[in-house]
Parts: structure tokens; C-alpha cells; sequence
């Protein structure tokens, strides 16, 4: 998450990486964490040679400055610098200078973004009813095994065998 204030004022760093804990300090899962980019620290990069950078520290830079003429010679090398930035540069600039075209390029990325929403939901439910068909499967079994053995044929907890008696 880009932000354009300083949250964390008494750390230096610009990247704060927070992670899911239990209660006992356990990390929940490693898929998941939230990431703020203190934009507000970046000036501070600035005096780094543009080679020495960091992808994360060159594109955040870009969406901090892009806009504020006192930054553009730096702006420009890192653009020169960075071939997908140069890509976003351009585009930015079509859009910005059209308003019939941003409208397309929003139309067209709302298009993406349900597009990509219905087949993430379609995954869902297709597991959904895979996982409903293999409990279906193991509760026919519940006669002819015991429990602790259709638990480790259909990967379930015992209790979720024991569940599916009643």
C-alpha cells in the first residue's frame, strides 16, 4: 500500500512489512501480509545513484514525483532506467492528455478487474463443490470403514468424519 504521509515517524525505513500472528506470536500464514510504502520518506532515496536503487525504491519514486516538475530530471532517469517504468510513463501520459481515453483505460481496467473477480469466484466454487462431493463420498463410507480410516483417505479431521454421522 502506497502512502503519501509518514505513518511509522519513529522508524527510518520507508518499507514496513506486517504479517498475521496467533496471540503467541506464530506466524498464521506467510501468503499473507500487508505492506505500507511510506512515500513521504522517499526524498531520503533520492541522493542514491540511480543504479544502486532498488526496483521498489525506483517505482516509488516514480508515483511520488512523477507529477512535481522539481523532481523531473531524476524522474527522467529513472524512466531511462527502467523499462516497465518507461512503459507506465507513457501510458500515464497518453491518459493524462485525454479525457475520452483515460475513461476507455478506466472502462477497460474495471472490465479486468470484474473479469478476473468472476474467475477467482468460478475457482471458488468449483472447490467448493469438490470438497462437498468428497464429504458426500466418505459419509457413503461410513458403514463399511471406520472412522480414523475414512479421516485419512479423504484428508479430514475425525471430527468432521464424526460430523458427518449425524
Amino acid at each position: 500500500m502506497f502512502i503519501a504521509y509518514t505513518v511509522f515517524a519513529n522508524i527510518n525505513d520507508y518499507k514496513h512489512e506486517f504479517k498475521l500472528r496467533t496471540d503467541n506470536g506464530d506466524i498464521l500464514t506467510n501468503e499473507l501480509s500487508v505492506i505500507f510504502i511510506e512515500l513521504s520518506k522517499m526524498k531520503k532515496i533520492m541522493i542514491k545513484p540511480i543504479e544502486e536503487m532498488t526496483s521498489l525504491e525506483m517505482w516509488s519514486i516514480f508515483i511520488d514525483c512523477v507529477h512535481d516538475p522539481k523532481y523531473r530530471k531524476i524522474v527522467n532517469n529513472i524512466i531511462k532506467a527502467k523499462e516497465e517504468i518507461q512503459m507506465a510513463s507513457t501510458l500515464l501520459q497518453s491518459i493524462s492528455q485525454d479525457d475520452y481515453e483515460r475513461a476507455r483505460f478506466l472502462s477497460r481496467r474495471k472490465f479486468e478487474n470484474d473479469l478476473e473477480s468472476n474467475i477467482n469466484t468460478a475457482i471458488k466454487k468449483e472447490k467448493n463443490k469438490a470438497n462437498e462431493e468428497k464429504l458426500e463420498i466418505a459419509r457413503s463410507l461410513l458403514d463399511v470403514l471406520d472412522v480414523e480410516t475414512i479421516a485419512n483417505k479423504f484428508n479430514i479431521t475425525i471430527e468432521e468424519v464424526t460430523e458427518l454421522k449425524k
